[in-house]
């Protein structure tokens, strides 16, 4: 696969995979599923193994992005969420410091590394195939 084709997997896997979770004010502090966490990924044949890694990477990007967020924010963050929007649109109107931006693209990049590490090639492809799809 080459560069480019790689970043604009990376790219567009992070736009469906972890802030489009539909949250209300209960579930907070409370597990994601997989389904919702990575929408595009319960689409694909996942492994047991891959399944345990993902939701693992679901709790851990809950909790940082908590770990980044006072609790106001988080509150206004995870309404926007929960309204449908993405996660840049849900911390458009959030007053966030430079700091929290920077532990923000930390957050993403992370995610974007640790998901496409934990897909195939093959899966990689039928995503992209899908993604592909969508566009049109």
């Amino acid at each position: 696969m080459n560069r480019k084709v790689k970043h604009r997997l990376l790219s567009l896997l992070l736009g469906i995979v972890i802030f489009t979770i539909p949250l209300s004010k209960a579930t907070y502090s409370q597990v994601l599923s997989l389904e919702n966490m990575f929408p595009l990924l319960s689409t694909i044949s996942l492994t047991e193994k891959q399944q345990i890694q993902l939701e693992q990477l679901s709790q851990e990007t809950v909790l940082k992005i908590k770990n980044v967020l006072t609790p106001p924010q988080q509150t206004q963050f995870f309404q926007g969420i929960e309204a449908g929007k993405d996660y840049r649109e849900s911390l458009g109107p959030i007053n966030i410091s430079e700091v929290q931006k920077e532990q923000f693209r930390n957050i993403v990049g992370s995610v974007k590394t640790q998901v496409y590490r934990t897909l195939t090639l093959q899966q990689k492809l039928e995503i992209q195939r899908r993604l592909s799809s969508q566009g049109n």
